[in-house]
């Protein structure tokens, strides 16, 4: 995690830099997961002058997070039992 200092020093608001692995450790989600995110629009990465690789704001990342209504979820279908015959 990347943390701006010189924002701290001017007394503004620290914003905190994520790399790839922060972002997939925080989503529990894998790097091919995070790049079709990007891909969609749906998580905004950014690409830092003289930075290999992207970098996501915190703030965006935590946005994605959110509680899921149970009431919205639909009942889990059971799979019909069938008898198994051994063959011979």
């Amino acid at each position: 995690m990347v943390k701006s200092s010189r924002a701290k020093r001017a007394g503004e608001p620290t914003t905190d830099w994520l790399k790839m692995k922060d972002v997939c450790q925080i989503l529990g989600a894998t790097r091919n997961t995070i790049k079709k995110l990007i891909r969609d629009g749906i998580l905004p990465a950014y690409a830092i002058d003289g930075i290999v690789g992207y970098r996501f704001k915190r703030a965006e990342v935590e946005s994605l997070i959110k509680p899921v209504d149970p009431r919205a979820l639909k009942p889990r279908k059971t799979a019909a039992r069938t008898k198994t015959r051994r063959i011979r």
